[in-house]
């Protein structure tokens, strides 16, 4: 909502704060749109390393989401070392969906 200005102005900077409320809980949709915030700079210092977790976890998912995001992980693993990919993979194996 407050991406689209639902319910007051746009405010990027809240709807990354839901967005990854939700994503910690395992939402692929919200893991998407999060990556996206992050690889763009939108509502978040943008941040290439983070966005490409996001968009791994959501591709796991299947689905429209993991489809989409799938895609996005690909494109974002091209503008990153390999030894920075690999340093992600780890943080990543150790990461748990919250309840």
């Amino acid at each position: 909502m407050a991406a689209r200005g639902q319910g007051g102005p746009v405010n990027p900077a809240t709807a990354v704060a839901w967005w990854l409320r939700s994503a910690e809980r395992g939402y692929a949709p919200a893991q998407l749109a999060l990556a996206r915030a992050l690889a763009e700079g939108r509502g978040v210092n943008a941040d290439i390393g983070e966005a490409w977790l996001w968009a791994n976890r959501a591709a796991r998912t299947g689905g429209d989401a993991g489809t989409q995001a799938k895609a996005l992980a690909q494109s974002l693993a091209q503008k990153l070392p390999p030894k920075t990919r690999q340093s992600l993979l780890q943080k990543d194996e150790a990461w748990q969906v919250r309840p």
